[in-house]
């Protein structure tokens, strides 16, 4: 699923301004990160998107540091409506789409609870990167009443994913179709 051009303009902004940076500086916030729990939330709160990229650039374990809520990095982005500290967090492999909250949420929940559809379109394919050939996996969705905006999502997510697969299908078809017409017209 491709993200919003904007996001994306706003990411590349961040990683010019984090590669502007000086090795001492980023030592110093990578230091400052390591050392204060809860670090990169209070970035989030102040809006300092590069401070977070650099120190999850650095240690991405950063990312799955949980507060006394079970809450991680990656769950309080999924508050973020804009969609770019989603995209910041989940540049770098971590578990953090997979860590559950004390009321047993993931970051994906949480994003689909404050209706949040850039963040969620950004954590569904990390999340559920299957759901869309599992119709199983969205009926058992479906059973529970209290994600029903989760069993929506996912039912989204697998028909953008079909349109996807069968619109790749179809230009492999005319391709074929073509080499076969330019193969026969050589002969």
């Amino acid at each position: 699923m491709s993200e919003p051009n904007w996001i994306e303009a706003q990411f590349k902004a961040v990683q010019l301004a984090a590669s502007q940076r000086g090795k001492d500086e980023r030592a110093a916030l990578l230091k400052a990160a390591q050392d204060t729990p809860g670090q990169l939330v209070d970035w989030m709160i102040t809006s300092q998107p590069v401070n977070i990229y650099i120190a999850v650039r650095e240690d991405s374990s950063l990312i799955e540091r949980s507060d006394e809520m079970g809450l991680n990095a990656l769950h309080h982005a999924s508050a973020d409506q804009s969609g770019l500290l989603t995209r910041i967090l989940t540049e770098t492999p971590s578990k953090a789409p997979f860590m559950r909250d004390a009321f047993h949420r993931r970051p994906i929940d949480l994003a689909i609870e404050f209706e949040n559809d850039a963040s969620a379109a950004r954590l569904m394919p990390l999340t559920y990167p299957n759901a869309h050939r599992q119709p199983e996996l969205l009926s058992e969705v479906k059973d529970l009443s209290s994600q029903s905006r989760l069993a929506e999502t996912l039912e989204n997510w697998r028909n953008q994913q079909e349109q996807h697969d069968r619109e790749t299908r179809q230009t492999d078809l005319q391709k074929n179709i073509e080499k076969e017409e330019d193969r026969d017209f050589s002969r």
